[in-house]
């Protein structure tokens, strides 16, 4: 028994060691995926404000009477559709 507890005390260093260098190994792939999602999320920002001004954009951010007054978002009675050619 005191052989097997020798043993084992002699191959500590070494364990530990290996688990600090793989420790080390981790928190360097852990700041790596975190920059990479800090880079991501910007991206996500940046792409869903592009979406929203060409959206804005295209739909000239409101409605429009016939003389090119901007109207409210509520349709009254007298606002409809021509659906004649």
């Amino acid at each position: 028994i005191k052989h097997a507890l020798q043993t084992r005390k002699a191959s500590l260093p070494s364990l530990k060691a290996t688990v600090k260098a793989q420790l080390k190994q981790l928190k360097g792939a852990i700041e790596e995926d975190s920059a990479i999602l800090s880079r991501m999320a910007v991206a996500a920002r940046t792409i869903l404000r592009e979406v929203k001004k060409i959206s804005n954009r295209n739909a000239l951010d409101g409605n429009y009477g016939k003389m090119g007054q901007r109207v409210s978002g509520v349709a009254d009675k007298n606002m409809h559709v021509d659906q004649k050619f």
